[in-house]
């Protein structure tokens, strides 16, 4: 299965067999990276990164590794417990910090020092948790721990500013510039508070503000606050996969049955996409076509005049 191309044209593979990560070169030659090279040959690879300064990494059922040259370093994680941490994302903000989600949903960042930071660790009842210690709400004060379960971390954005925005499932965190998080929690009914309207799965950095795909509708955050929510009284009736701004100003919206044009305060629905399934994925094209990527109905474009072809 290809990961990624790096800089000199190396597509790296992952292989079913041992080792399991390989690189194939422009000319045609295939390397596996085992033991010689620094990486355990049980690592299996989930994700890959080439960072800003060219450096490969990879996330893998053993921990993190780096590739350099021909050598690859490790940085085996661990739990409370002692067992491997399997990374299933890294994600590198501006300043060089690679932040870390784990398969069973930790999350650190690891610092360009090298100095690991964990905010989620094992509570007293035995849930992992988002350290109190580390975390607040959005009104400033000590994290109380409730809800406690963030099962999944979708989106990692940053604004004008440099402020890191995450994504997750009960809700918006931010990284304040002490380092610790600030947490949005959601709101997934009418009688249960909260700052923001449902679970969070994309975020668009705009202006001065974050465009937010909810499971509740579309929501316009500015400053430490949620402005305004679009939902079903709006026409749209599924929880937001995906966000997409076009060329033409216009907001694309990936939903869970349809993909909607949100222009000024007006949704529509494309047209010529019924059924669709889940739109999970959105990019617009140099000749201004748009992709879908859908969940289980393969890939669609729409042309410029509006006209649909399945691909």
């Amino acid at each position: 299965q290809p990961m990624l191309e790096d800089a000199d044209g190396n597509l790296w593979l992952r292989f079913g067999g041992l080792p399991h990560l390989a690189r194939l070169d422009p000319a045609g030659n295939i390397t596996r990276s085992g033991e010689r090279h620094g990486l355990d040959p049980l690592a299996d690879p989930i994700t890959a990164l080439v960072d800003r300064e060219g450096g490969l990494w990879f996330g893998t059922t053993l921990g993190l590794y780096r590739y350099r040259g021909e050598a690859i370093d490790g940085l085996n994680l661990r739990t409370d417990d002692g067992d491997e941490i399997e990374v299933s994302s890294v994600y590198e903000a501006r300043d060089r910090t690679k932040w870390l989600v784990t398969r069973d949903a930790r999350l650190a960042v690891l610092r360009r020092d090298g100095e690991l930071t964990e905010f989620s660790a094992l509570d007293e009842s035995g849930f992992l948790a988002l350290r109190p210690e580390l975390s607040r709400t959005a009104a400033g004060a000590p994290w109380s721990g409730r809800p406690k379960v963030v099962s999944a971390y979708t989106a990692f954005r940053e604004d004008r500013a440099g402020r890191l925005w995450i994504g997750t499932n009960m809700g918006l965190v931010a990284v304040h510039a002490d380092g610790h998080l600030v947490i949005y929690t959601a709101r997934f009914d009418n009688e249960h508070p909260g700052e923001i309207d449902g679970a969070i799965n994309d975020i668009l950095v705009e202006d001065e503000g974050l465009w937010l795909a909810t499971s509740r509708g579309l929501v316009r955050f500015e400053g430490d606050r949620q402005v305004r929510v679009w939902g079903s009284a709006d026409g749209i009736d599924a929880p937001i996969l995906t966000l997409l701004r076009g060329r033409d100003g216009a907001l694309w919206i990936g939903t869970r049955d349809a993909v909607l044009r949100f222009v000024g305060d007006r949704v529509e629905p494309v047209a010529g996409l019924d059924p669709l399934g889940q739109a999970r994925a959105l990019h617009e094209d140099a000749e201004g076509r748009l992709w879908i990527g859908t969940y289980d109905s393969g890939l669609f474009r729409r042309l410029s005049d509006g006209t649909i072809e399945h691909v």
